[in-house]
């Protein structure tokens, strides 16, 4: 199966939130949700106004010398015009996403590599409802120009973590973990998730998608899937 490219992330893993249900979802959870994990590089380096307290901040929790916050700086605003890094901290290519990893990330290893990509057949309902095909280039998100243009998502020498149904507001993703679905699908199928907090397989993923589709229209929610690389 294709997988369409929505980019690539460096995420850290973080504690199950206050909650969720602590017997359907793991301690320790992964997704592709800013509102629950971290985001490489930190948001000081992607958002304007930023003191550079915050930005020597996040080059001390990384392990380095206070002042290479000037070279993350300058490695963001040069992959940002080169269009190899884009808002909200997607990389667009996994030798990018590598790169920045070699480069601030040798001290900690928690951090994960990862890839995410939307089954091919799917693109389209996506490109539809986020009215993506009708926007001006200049105000696509990165993501949606990859899907646009079918770059399949990197395989070699990747592992298929599992499946995170997500929706899109606002230039990010929201996880169906953030308004406590995991309940309703317990209730109504035999609703598992693997030892990643993600849905095992592509046909689990879209069972529940449906489900959750048909019961409101607050959100448009598709499963992606979440690959994982060498760093």
């Amino acid at each position: 199966m294709k997988h369409v490219s929505g980019g690539y992330y460096i995420i850290d893993p973080c504690p199950r939130p206050e909650g969720m249900d602590e017997t359907l979802v793991p301690p320790i959870i992964l997704s592709l949700s800013e509102y629950f994990c971290k985001f490489h590089p930190d948001t000081v380096f992607v958002t304007y106004n930023v003191s550079v307290a915050g930005k020597r901040r996040y080059a001390r929790q990384l392990g380095l010398p206070e002042t290479d916050y000037a070279a993350i700086e300058k490695w963001v605003e040069d992959r940002f015009a080169e269009g190899l890094f884009t808002y909200s901290q997607v990389f667009m290519t996994l030798a990018t996403a590598r790169d920045f990893c070699a480069r601030f990330l040798t001290h900690v290893p928690e951090p994960l590599l990862v890839g995410i990509g939307l089954p091919e057949e799917l693109v389209q309902y996506f490109l539809t409802y986020e009215g993506t095909l009708v926007k001006p280039d200049k105000e696509r998100y990165g993501f949606e120009k990859l899907l646009l243009n079918g770059i399949e998502v990197e395989k070699t020498g990747a592992t298929l973590l599992g499946y995170e149904l997500l929706a899109f507001e606002y230039g990010a993703f929201i996880t169906y973990l953030f308004n406590g679905q995991e309940r309703e699908y317990d209730e109504h199928f035999d609703f598992k998730l693997n030892e990643h907090g993600l849905i095992p397989s592509l046909e689990e993923a879209m069972r529940y998608a449906k489900y959750s589709n048909d019961e409101s229209e607050e959100y448009f929610w598709l499963p992606w899937a979440i690959f994982s690389y060498s760093r």
